[in-house]
C-alpha cells in the first residue's frame, strides 16, 4: 500500500513538473491618442515601410485638401500642394 502512494505521489509529481506554464500576461494597453500614435509608428518602424507610408499618406492629405478647396482636378501633386498653401495664405 505504502509503495502505490509513493508511486502515485511521484506520478502526480511529475505531471505537475511536465505541464506547461502560462504565458504571462500582456502588458496592458494604455487608452488615448498617444499610445495609438506611438504604437503606429513602432509598427511602421518594425515594418520598415515608414517612408512609403509617409510619402503615401502626404499624397493623399493633399489632395484631399485640393478636393475641398475646388484645386482644378489636372494638376498634379505638387501644384496641388502649392494650390493648398496659397490658399491657407489667404
Amino acid at each position: 500500500m505504502k509503495r502505490l502512494i509513493i508511486l502515485t505521489s511521484l506520478a502526480l509529481a511529475l505531471a505537475a513538473c511536465t505541464q506547461p506554464t502560462p504565458a504571462p500576461a500582456p502588458p496592458p494597453i494604455s487608452p488615448g491618442k498617444a499610445f495609438l500614435i506611438g504604437n503606429t509608428a513602432d509598427l511602421l518602424r518594425f515594418g520598415g515601410h515608414a517612408l512609403e507610408t509617409l510619402e503615401r499618406y502626404h499624397a493623399n492629405a493633399v489632395q484631399e485638401s485640393a478636393r475641398r478647396l475646388s484645386c482644378p482636378p489636372e494638376f498634379e501633386t505638387k501644384q496641388m500642394a502649392a494650390f493648398v498653401l496659397e490658399r491657407a495664405r489667404e
